[in-house]
């Protein structure tokens, strides 16, 4: 319902990521939440650009796989996403979380995600 408030939240939050990246270039963390923050303005190209710069720097947490998969879904990469959110449920990321996080609704609604393994949480 605010759309143009949460565009202007993550410009804002995209303009002080990098300077902070300007500061600590290889920090995995702020890397991903930048891929992030483009994949939800939209920018696919940019947000997969900056997740496989993350990933080559981070450390693979449960959180981290989550989010790569959040951006894949944003950025119309569903395998991609799936095999995300399979390896994060298998390192015992949340399943609740997954099923209420508002970005993998669609992807929820796909025959394959019904099938993924992995602990209830």
């Amino acid at each position: 319902g605010s759309q143009p408030e949460a565009r202007r939240a993550y410009e804002m939050a995209i303009q002080v990521l990098e300077k902070v990246l300007a500061l600590s270039p290889k920090d995995g963390l702020l890397l991903e939440n930048l891929s992030l923050y483009h994949a939800k303005l939209g920018r696919r190209e940019k947000a997969q650009s900056i997740l496989a710069q993350a990933t080559r720097l981070s450390i693979k947490t449960p959180e981290f796989v989550y989010t790569s998969a959040l951006v894949y879904e944003l950025c119309g990469m569903r395998e991609k996403a799936l095999e995300a959110l399979r390896a994060a449920l298998q390192a015992g990321y949340s399943r609740s979380e997954i099923a209420s996080a508002p970005e993998l609704a669609r992807l929820r609604e796909d025959a394959r995600y019904a099938s993924l393994p992995g602990p209830s949480g």
